[in-house]
């Protein structure tokens, strides 16, 4: 991404289901930010580490450049010193364009021991993995409006598995 002038980068805290806008800040040196086709991009912010607006990135915060569709999510902080020394510390932000988050899972650990252990007919075993995963109603929630009736164990679709 090229500019002829510096965009402004904005960033957000997601709280209550909602983007909330945390500052706009102009001063950096550096931004990058690449878009692929089949995969999220990355970007790359390199901002003195001596100015006050640089202590306001922080990892899970997302930033977008400019008013554009360029948004982003922050994974990593990385600061560095330049052989100037400290006058010279600056920090680089790097971070993955919001389709990032939709490669990420995460797995609740069910049993204490991050193992979760059941067997039964198939359709069974995915029900109860989905109650224990995303809580009681779950499956209410997602159920469409049908007559859907749970079968008992023995009436269950699938063949015995162990998962």
């Amino acid at each position: 991404m090229s500019y002829k002038e510096k965009p402004q980068i904005k960033l957000y805290k997601y709280q209550n289901n909602s983007f909330v806008l945390q500052a706009i800040i102009d001063d950096f040196q550096e931004v990058s930010f690449e878009h692929n086709l089949y995969q999220a991009g990355q970007f790359s912010v390199t901002i003195n580490f001596n100015i006050p607006n640089s202590q306001l990135f922080q990892r899970g915060l997302f930033i977008q450049f400019g008013n554009s569709w360029k948004f982003g999510e922050i994974t990593k902080i990385q600061d560095q010193i330049d052989e100037n020394g400290k006058g010279g510390q600056f920090r680089i932000i790097t971070g993955y364009d919001a389709r990032y988050i939709l490669k990420r899972r995460v797995i609740k650990n069910m049993n204490s021991n991050g193992l979760w252990v059941m067997s039964g007919k198939g359709e069974i075993v995915l029900r109860n993995l989905i109650n224990d995963q995303c809580g009681t109603n779950a499956e209410n929630k997602r159920k469409l409006p049908i007559v859907n009736t749970i079968p008992t164990s023995e009436n269950a679709i699938g063949k015995e598995y162990s998962a």
